[in-house]
């Protein structure tokens, strides 16, 4: 009887195996966080746009319940700025002015509302220096929403409007139409949505979003 002679693996196989079974692990692990990173963004796109539906369904309210006040009683209020502040140059928003006094390098002017207000209003923090409950402008707000105690996502929301292009249309005695440019039939609002508010400005995702809002009672 002839006895076969068992063959075994010698280092330099064993290395080469070990080898490609690295390479085909860490390639496996590098997609974790491609996939991680994907999953993020599309989440954080979705809270972006019920963010901005949500905030400007309330400032619709807010506005149509008070038009004289903030949005237009002869000339425009100044509670929602005409002007996007970025595109102003005596007024750029820079890093840290959406940032509570309370923060880092925090915005004087600026003071979130309590808690108990945000949540009150679905997660919408309002600037409140003077602590009446109620926002000081329509300018600016902060979006977050919670997983119970996590904080899955949080936004600064920067608003302007303009006139609505050729709505705003009026007759004088004996001349011709004429294209006005007030608010007192209604008002373009904008929505900027950067995040996450952590971040510098400058560093952040940002979304844009339009409404137009029409006085009940002009």
């Amino acid at each position: 009887m002839i006895k076969k002679k068992k063959s075994f693996f010698n280092l330099v196989e064993v290395a080469l195996a070990i080898a490609v079974a690295g390479i085909g692990i860490a390639g496996g692990m590098a997609l974790f966080p491609v996939g991680m990173n994907a999953s993020r963004d599309a989440m954080a796109e979705n809270y972006c746009g019920d963010t901005a539906e949500q905030l400007m369904s309330y400032i619709s309210a807010y506005c149509k319940n008070d038009w004289a006040g903030t949005i237009w009683n002869g000339a425009p209020v100044a509670s929602i700025p005409d002007i996007r502040q970025l595109e102003d140059p005596g007024n750029d928003w820079g890093n840290d002015s959406d940032r509570d006094k309370d923060e880092p390098s925090g915005n004087t002017a600026l003071d979130w509302c309590i808690p108990a207000d945000a949540d009150a209003l679905g997660g919408i923090y309002f600037n409140d220096t003077d602590g009446n409950h109620l926002p000081d402008d329509l300018s600016i707000f902060k979006i977050v929403r919670k997983s119970g105690d996590y904080e899955d996502f949080a936004a600064a929301v920067r608003l302007w409007k303009k006139p609505i292009n050729n709505f705003d249309k009026v007759v004088a005695a004996g001349g011709p139409l004429v294209v006005g440019a007030s608010y007192k039939y209604g008002a373009a609002l904008y929505a900027e949505v950067s995040w996450p508010i952590s971040k510098p400005y400058s560093k952040r995702d940002k979304m844009y979003f339009y409404k137009e809002i029409f006085n009940p009672n002009p």
